[in-house]
């Protein structure tokens, strides 16, 4: 249910926006980072599935984007490109009714384009919403030698606050949810699982 609010929160977000805070447009890069938090997932057909659980893994993006000049101080628009990538160990996988630990790794790269809106607090802080669409590339290592992944349309969003350090740098603190469509792993369908991330960065602007 989760997946699908935020599939469609997604899409409709993505609309132009016709704000923005800032006197002048920049580009701009950024880095982020910190733990993840995978949901359960399922791979196979129902009766015969396979259920995993997910250790604390963590994750980390880069980005770099255009910040949009609209001529108000109300609130500002930025469109990026980011890369990412996260990792966690399977804690245990059940299946008919039995129980594994220690099987291995999951692995999911992400290639996102992002909508996000700036809404100034002060001088200095801000919050930040954004949204993003792309694909995802989610990667099974399990012990024994077997090693499959599969690449799906995948969509996320995110939340934080923002300081501006300098007039050119700024540190966040953010939280971010993502997922993707069920890829083809092992040759079956694989329920990819919903990631909350909460993240550190730091942006730069040109």
């Amino acid at each position: 249910m989760l997946k699908n609010i935020l599939i469609v929160s997604t899409a409709l977000s993505l609309f132009p926006v016709a704000s923005h805070a800032s006197d002048e447009t920049s580009f701009y890069i950024t880095a982020r980072g910190g733990p993840a938090f995978f949901g359960g997932s399922e791979i196979g057909p129902s009766g015969s599935s396979i259920t995993f659980e997910y250790e604390t893994g963590y994750s980390f993006t880069g980005a770099i984007g255009y910040r949009f000049d609209l001529g108000t101080d109300a609130l500002s628009l930025r469109t990026e490109f980011e890369g990412g990538y996260a990792s966690a160990g399977i804690s245990e996988a059940t299946q008919f009714g039995f129980t594994f630990s220690n099987l291995g790794d999951i692995n999911i790269s992400r290639y996102m384009g992002n909508a996000i809106l700036d809404i100034p607090i002060t001088e200095s802080f801000y919050t930040y919403w954004g949204v993003g669409l792309g694909y995802a590339v989610t990667e099974l290592e399990l012990n024994g030698g077997f090693e499959d992944s599969g690449g799906e349309f995948a969509y996320q969003g995110m939340i934080g606050i923002g300081y501006n350090i300098l007039e050119n740098l700024s540190i966040e603190l953010g939280w971010k949810a993502y997922s993707s469509l069920e890829p083809e792993i092992g040759g079956v369908d694989f329920d990819t699982p919903l990631v909350n991330q909460a993240e550190l960065g730091i942006q730069y602007k040109f």
